[in-house]
């Protein structure tokens, strides 16, 4: 197995013959469909991207704060336009439908609730509208830069000022997993793209 530190990289060393195989994204497999050097094997890849956020900000203690970055994201604009249709909403952290909560909410696109919700959090002196919020993540590939454009479009709207922070990922381990120094952030479950879920560290 070899690491590649972004999508590019991966494509050229397989484009070069260095190697023979690798996982590429919806957006770049289509570019291989027509070529006959190369067979494109596709199907759900079970791995979930989504959201933590870092309970050691007091206002991300808040649930009502939670659902309304929710509600806010419009994730199925994210899936339609961004990931042209070949991801699913997850309603949840695990990637298999099979064990998905029946009954669970799966927080479709409502802004106006999602301002009310921010309402009801600053009557109570829960106030997120103003302050800047890194954004962190170690993708670096176009497609987790659009599906994050959105994402911050989608909050400036709400009055959230989210600031995207590309980083490497040893450096996002340390912020994230060994300081716990980070607002919120943009992961991954497992090797690439496939659904867009939440879950909040405790």
């Amino acid at each position: 197995n070899r690491y590649f530190v972004d999508e590019v990289s991966a494509i050229l060393a397989l484009q070069w013959r260095d190697i023979y195989f690798t996982y590429v994204s919806a957006n770049n497999a289509a570019k291989f469909r027509d070529d006959p050097e190369y067979i494109v094997f596709e199907g759900p890849s079970f791995v979930t991207n989504l959201h933590n956020f870092n309970y050691k900000r007091d206002a991300w203690k808040d649930k009502r704060v939670r659902q309304a970055f929710m509600y806010g994201i419009d994730r199925e604009s994210i899936l339609r336009d961004v990931y042209n249709g070949t991801a699913v909403a997850a309603p949840c952290q695990d990637p298999y439908p099979a064990f998905w909560p029946e009954g669970a909410n799966y927080y479709p696109y409502d802004p106006a609730k999602a301002k009310a919700l921010l309402e009801e959090a600053k009557a109570d002196g829960i106030n997120i509208q103003g302050p800047s919020y890194d954004l962190s993540t170690y993708y670096s590939d176009q497609l987790s830069k659009d599906v994050l454009t959105v994402m911050q479009a989608n909050l400036a709207d709400l009055g959230i000022n989210a600031n995207p922070l590309f980083i490497d990922v040893a450096s996002w381990r340390v912020l994230v997993d060994n300081e716990a120094n980070f607002d919120f952030t943009y992961r991954g479950t497992g090797a690439g793209p496939a659904f867009i879920a939440t879950n909040w560290y405790t």
